[in-house]
């Protein structure tokens, strides 16, 4: 990234916590199959080799995935985020290049007996994982009513949800940067810096300074929102433009002065600071240009914030129609939206791009589609609730919907290539997912809790965005596990009724003539 030209932003800060998730959760199925392959009496290399050539393909599928999900982040407007997706796409498949060259040198390096054991609690997670397969067995009909009686009331979520602009919820309401903002709220006019920019002619008249009036007169008088109170309170906290700087010239002087170009050049050379920032010419265009420097507060509701810069750049335009509404408080404002709007493209391209190799790597329309339903149903259940609960999306929020889908559906890619290898050898429906929860099931069990407390590390953080990924991101790998843990078996016994028996991914000559020796 260093020799890329990449800079850290605070979208990327998480670049670290996110790189080293993807890692552990590829070294944890590596470490549940290699413990399989110990516990039939393979040797440590024999083991490794199987657990290779198991997992190998698998394994390339989740990288790519889960860079698909980041690279989709190209689609965002917002640098930052564009930036953040490329680093994490680099990071995924490094990843994979550090899982293929470390991790064989660290399993077998050494005397000393590293055979992983069975964790606290795993004999109630195995009893847990078959009694699972047999509810789904004896209420199939249910489960299904269920999860589209949840995902609907999550979908009407969606008519409340809204954004967060507040700038200050970026922060811990204990950090410096609100306290200080607190004092700029309260007794400055606003933290919501804007301007209003008026093309002008060269010479500047007496009737074009009454024009700049009138509107001033208007936004102060017309621009009205209730306050925290419900009373109502001038949307605009502050507005100054030429035509107040030109009143703080001495009356003397304003009657010897009747040109307006004079009066300019009198302030000019009284304060030339306050003056340049007022009126300014285009070095390329040679336009000039008057400037109406706005003041808001920040700390107001998203549909606030909207109604005042609509109804400034109505006004605006009213009286000068070729004005134009610009500067920090609606670029913030319309921050967030853009992230949103951008989060719904990323998440169908990446759904799209991982349904392409869904298809590439089981030969399989139904597969396909299988693999996708449970991991795109958890994020949309989250996002949906966010609106019942009156959560507003922020910036870490409107990212999680491509990445968790990159993420969420490594576990289906394992789960699935194990169930067609068993389908392959012959067994029953009912054995097979028995098999295959007790194996990929146990492992996505591990690796999502793993990937659960490193995005819980960012909740450590003072950016309030950086909280909202990590718990999100952790809810949806939870609702992930739940999805293919119940759903995905669910929609294989479906689709099981009416394909004839997959083919497998794994076959027996990937497996070196050594180890089957």
């Amino acid at each position: 990234l260093v020799y890329g030209g990449f800079k850290l932003s605070m979208v990327s800060s998480m670049l670290w916590a996110i790189v080293t998730v993807i890692g552990i959760a590829m070294v944890v199925h590596i470490i549940v199959e290699f413990r399989e392959e110990r516990g039939r009496g393979f040797s440590p290399k024999s083991a490794l080799l199987r657990c290779g050539a198991f997992l190998a393909v698998p394994i390339m599928w989740v990288c790519f995935t889960d860079a698909a999900g980041f690279i989709s982040l190209l689609a965002a407007k917002v640098g930052p985020v564009h930036d953040f997706g490329v680093m994490m796409a680099i990071g995924s498949l490094l990843a994979l290049v550090s899982v293929s060259v470390v991790l064989p040198t660290l399993a077998l390096v050494g005397s000393v007996d590293a055979d992983p054991r069975q964790a606290w609690g795993e004999e109630n997670l195995s009893s847990g994982l078959e009694w699972l397969v047999r509810f789904i067995e004896r209420w199939p009909r249910a489960i299904g009513i269920t999860t589209i009686a949840i995902v609907s009331f999550a979908w009407l979520g969606y008519i409340w949800l809204d954004v967060e602009t507040d700038f200050t919820r970026n922060f811990r309401q204990s950090s410096p940067i609100v306290k200080s903002y607190a004092v700029v709220e309260s007794r400055l006019g606003g933290g919501g810096v804007w301007d209003i920019l008026l093309p002008v002619p060269q010479q500047i008249d007496h009737a074009l300074l009454d024009r700049v009036r009138k509107l001033e007169d208007r936004l102060r008088t017309e621009i009205v929102v209730p306050d925290a109170n419900g009373q109502a309170t001038p949307g605009l906290t502050k507005i100054l433009s030429v035509t107040d700087a030109l009143d703080t010239v001495s009356t003397r002087e304003l009657r010897q002065l009747t040109d307006p170009e004079d009066l300019l050049g009198l302030f000019r050379a009284q304060m030339p600071a306050v003056m340049n920032a007022l009126v300014g010419t285009d070095p390329e265009s040679k336009q000039r240009t008057l400037r109406i420097m706005l003041r808001a507060r920040e700390r107001q509701p998203a549909a606030q914030k909207n109604y005042l810069i609509e109804r400034v750049t109505e006004i605006t335009r009213e009286e000068f129609p070729e004005g134009q509404v610009t500067g920090f408080f609606i670029l913030l404002t319309n921050l967030i939206d853009s992230m949103l709007r951008d989060q719904w493209v990323s998440f169908t391209i990446a759904t799209a791009a991982i349904a392409v190799m869904m298809y590439i790597a089981f030969q399989r329309v139904s597969l396909a589609l299988i693999a996708m339903v449970p991991n795109a149903l958890p994020i949309t259940v989250i996002t949906g609730l966010m609106g019942w609960l009156g959560i507003g999306i922020n910036m870490g929020a409107a990212m999680i919907a491509a990445v968790s889908m990159g993420q969420a559906v490594d576990s289906s890619i394992h789960y699935i290539t194990e169930y067609l290898a068993h389908r392959r050898e012959g067994l029953p429906l009912q054995q097979a997912l028995l098999a295959v929860q007790q194996r990929a099931g146990r492992a996505a069990v591990f690796s999502t809790l793993a990937m659960c407390v490193g995005f819980s590390a960012l909740c450590l953080s003072q950016f309030v965005p950086l909280i909202y990924f990590g718990v999100l991101m952790s809810l949806s790998m939870l609702g992930g596990l739940i999805g293919n843990l119940v759903l995905l078996p669910l929609l294989l016994r479906w689709a099981a009724r009416w394909e004839k028996t997959p083919v497998a991914l794994v076959k027996e000559d990937l497996l070196p003539a050594t180890v089957e020796r």
